[in-house]
């Protein structure tokens, strides 16, 4: 496993995650469907939540490379793998809880639209710095 590649995936998920729940893009009406009166990760320490979603990532994308470590692959293919494990895995996980939880449909597009988008950039990193 190359862990520079999986440093600067965990890097740029990250990024994509402040980009994705901030002002600019998502976090207005995903705070509104949430049903979230107060700041995002209100009564937790930020910084803790910062750190458990870093370990996540840090989790995915070690598994995002084993799978990409198994072929012979390239940034198209990588790519191409994240995609497909987050369509494949992790959005029908999170549509089945998203179900349960009788949730807005449009906020499924957001939810499960960040991991699925950030399998996918993780994927072309991890494939294109072999």
């Amino acid at each position: 496993m190359n862990w520079v590649a999986i440093i600067i995936a965990v890097v740029v998920n990250m990024v994509l995650g402040a980009l994705w729940f901030s002002p600019m893009l998502f976090s207005k009406k995903w705070m509104e469907w949430e049903g979230h009166t107060e700041g995002m990760g209100s009564g937790s320490p930020l910084a803790a939540l910062i750190g458990l979603t870093t370990v996540g990532g840090l989790v995915s994308a070690i598994a995002l490379a084993w799978f990409i470590d198994r072929t012979d692959t390239s940034a198209v293919a990588g790519t191409l793998t994240g995609l497909y494990v987050g369509i494949g895995f992790v959005a029908p996980a999170m549509f089945a809880d998203h179900l349960f939880n009788s949730r807005k449909g449009a906020l499924f597009l957001i939810v499960a639209g960040y991991p699925i988008l950030g399998l996918t950039i993780m994927g072309a990193i991890l494939g294109a710095i072999r």
